[in-house]
């Protein structure tokens, strides 16, 4: 589960870890608190990518959750299911997830990939209110031109589905989503992409 931000991830990393003895039990393993979820995804950025620099991601390095490489190799290596979720995957794109998972000898043909798509007006305004109450960001709200590629869904969806495939690919709109399953069931919308109704 790769995201996008401010489309309930929280809610699903939150699941995710509450119902982590339920999926153990159905042979999944997934990473111990939802940090260590992000530690492995900003495994797979270059060492010299300036995004590093950032403070949440200075954060997630700083997290004391290393030991999440290791686990996650010991339950490859043990034919486990892993189930991982965080945002920083789709920072990474395909090409760097898809790179950081053969390293584990993992191949993208055993990988689906979940995606939550938001409406980009709403994405931006529910970014800038985050911004705003944790980081009492001061600049208005203000669109520019060069960041429209960044907003366009379907260049980030095309560089996944060329690395994992387009059946790999399971996409969710947030919108429909929380108006079918509101609330808790919203996260069990998620996980059921994912193959694990529950």
């Amino acid at each position: 589960h790769i995201g996008l931000p401010k489309t309930g991830t929280s809610t699903v990393q939150n699941a995710i870890q509450k119902l982590r003895p339920v999926l153990a039990q159905r042979g999944y393993w997934t990473p111990e608190g939802i940090m260590a979820h992000h530690r492995f995804a900003v495994g797979a950025m270059a060492a010299d990518d300036p995004r590093l620099k950032q403070a949440h991601y200075q954060r997630v390095l700083a997290s004391g959750n290393d030991g999440v490489f290791a686990a996650f190799e010991q339950a490859a290596s043990d034919g486990k299911s892993i189930l991982l979720s965080s945002e920083y995957l789709n920072d990474c794109g395909g090409k760097a997830a898809a790179d950081l998972l053969a390293r584990f000898g993992v191949t993208t043909a055993q990988a689906r990939v979940i995606v939550c798509l938001r409406r980009q007006d709403r994405f931006i305004a529910s970014h800038y209110n985050q911004e705003v109450k944790r980081m009492g960001r001061p600049q208005k709200l203000a669109w520019s031109h060069e960041e429209a590629p960044h907003w366009d869904w379907y260049r980030r969806l095309v560089g996944w589905a060329n690395e994992f495939g387009n059946e790999a690919l399971h996409v969710l709109v947030f919108e429909r989503l929380v108006k079918q399953a509101p609330g808790a069931l919203f996260a069990k919308a998620v996980l059921a992409a994912c193959d694990l109704p529950l």
